[in-house]
């Protein structure tokens, strides 16, 4: 695009006189001077205060709201789901609530480690080995919840890896069904188009 602007540029100064390109050498030389920029574009107002972030597709959402579903038993996670479909603020909401008690939970816990790290370094050397045996204690159970919400996770990957793999067989069986109804509905189509 840029070869093709310059050279018009050069056709038209090689068809133009000399003479009238000085006085367009000045006129543009007047204009620049005289030219003022505009103001910039006003800026946008601040969010407001109950703004939530969008995540990479744009939606609202967090990926603790995700993790507290999948941390729900079946059964409510498909109530959670019917409830999402009749009432999606509801369903916000009560997914909000989750995430608030589980994130309280979390800060109980580490406030809870942080107090046990302080009196394992105010204690004695004979108190040490009954507060660090509570500090695994806490760490491990931790730990093994998270390693069952990753196995969860994956489990719940692989199903859905199962059914997409179903569906993908089903529709390369179906494959010359579908391109030839594609076809007929464009043929159609055009045909109530034509005069």
């Amino acid at each position: 695009m840029m070869i093709f602007r310059v050279s018009i540029v050069l056709l038209l100064l090689l068809s133009t006189p000399a003479w009238s390109l000085q006085i367009g050498v000045n006129d543009v030389a007047k204009k620049k001077e005289e030219f003022i920029p505009p103001p910039p574009p006003p800026q946008p107002p601040p969010p407001p205060p109950n703004f939530q972030a969008k995540n990479k597709s744009g939606r609202p959402g967090n990926a603790a709201m995700w993790r507290v579903f999948s941390m729900l038993d079946p059964q409510e996670r498909k109530a959670m789901m019917e409830l999402q479909a009749k009432d999606p603020d509801e369903f916000r909401l009560q997914m909000q609530t989750k995430v608030d008690a589980l994130r309280k939970a979390e800060r109980e816990r580490e406030q809870k480690l942080k107090e046990l790290v302080e009196a394992y370094h105010k204690a004695t050397p004979a108190e040490q080995p009954a507060i660090e045996a509570e500090i695994t204690t806490m760490i491990r159970k931790s730990y093994q919840k998270r390693l069952d919400e990753n196995r969860r996770h994956l489990e719940e990957t692989r199903r859905r890896v199962e059914w997409l793999s179903q569906e993908l067989s089903k529709r390369e069986k179906n494959a010359d069904r579908a391109i030839q109804a594609a076809v007929q509905k464009r043929l159609e189509r055009q045909e109530k188009n034509t005069p």
